[in-house]
């Protein structure tokens, strides 16, 4: 019997970071499927497919005529073998969350799916088009300091910069294209979510508080030296933004928000039509309503201890699957 085929592509260091050559043995050894790098340029048969573009599908937004070719090449091969290939994620659906905007709609129509116990909510937002008019906008939005700023670009490096906009004179750090959403108080604890197909792993990160910044106008950082794991060195955000004592004596996630959380990943994943991707949640202070806040396309995974297996079986389940129709 013919081995099967899996297809990847990714940049080398994504390669790298989650470890291409453990998912690689586990295909071989566990089941008996071969893979194989794709070239944009030279893209062979294969049953499934899994990727992350996020980085060539913005440099194509920025114009880069390269990235655009090569993001041409594989739409075109992925409707070429429309119906005989598996393919972890549609390309389309990839692109509602690259774009900030388009994510902050998709997570307001996923919220509306929800049944009502068990809701997740969207912090609502605003697209900046004129900073000229912006401290007017945000008045008449009901919006108050401190709030959040990011970039557009929702996915890779840039799209994990963002800054804290604490009075009206840090505003004059936005640009237009950003995005200006509320700051929720959280307790300084972060939900972060990763979903692989039908299995997903819930994980408790700090995040940011306020009350060491007073006098200053807007703070800027990279979200994700915040959320990392603080079993490490904290980084000098952490040590500028996270209130590390409440952190600490949040170790486990509760039973009721767990429940929430397998609720939401399935509604995500039909809402969003993707299988790898995760999702950071805050969960307000006194409310105790959930907010998600950001989706990323194929995150690391670091934490979601079985991750390679989880997905390796996915993967030749799929190609099987492809090979009897």
């Amino acid at each position: 019997m013919a081995r099967r085929k899996v297809g990847y592509w990714m940049r080398e260091g994504k390669a790298k970071r989650i470890n291409i050559k453990l998912i690689q043995q586990i295909l071989n050894e566990k089941h008996h499927c071969d893979l194989v790098e794709l070239d944009p340029d030279n893209l062979v048969e294969v049953e499934v497919v899994f990727h992350k573009l996020t980085d060539l599908i913005f440099d194509a937004k920025q114009g880069k005529l390269e990235s655009i070719q090569h993001v041409k090449n594989i739409e075109e091969y992925f409707d070429r073998m429309s119906g005989r290939i598996e393919i972890f994620d549609p390309l389309p659906n990839i692109q509602v969350i690259v774009d900030r905007k388009t994510m902050m709609e998709a997570i307001q129509k996923c919220s509306n799916m929800c049944d009502l116990d068990k809701k997740f909510y969207s912090s609502g937002y605003l697209y900046v088009e004129d900073v000229s008019t912006l401290s007017t906008q945000l008045t008449e939005r009901g919006y108050t300091y401190p709030m959040m700023c990011k970039s557009r670009i929702a996915q890779g490096a840039q799209g994990h910069d963002m800054s804290l906009i604490l009075n009206e004179r840090g505003l004059s750090t936005v640009i237009e294209s950003n995005v200006i959403v509320p700051f929720i108080p959280h307790n300084a604890v972060l939900y972060k979510v990763f979903v692989c197909g039908e299995r997903h792993k819930t994980l408790v990160r700090p995040s940011i508080t306020v009350e060491r910044l007073a006098g200053q106008d807007s703070y800027n950082f990279h979200s994700d030296t915040v959320s990392k794991n603080v079993k490490s060195a904290p980084s000098q955000v952490q040590q500028d933004l996270c209130c590390m004592e409440t952190m600490n004596k949040v170790s486990d996630v509760s039973n009721e928000l767990l429940d929430h959380v397998s609720h939401w990943c399935e509604v995500l994943s039909k809402g969003l039509g993707l299988s790898l991707f995760g999702y950071d949640v805050l969960v307000e202070e006194g409310s105790g309503k959930a907010y998600i806040v950001d989706i990323n396309y194929m995150p690391g995974y670091a934490g979601f201890e079985d991750f390679h297996e989880v997905l390796c079986a996915m993967l030749a389940r799929s190609a099987q699957s492809s090979r009897d129709t």
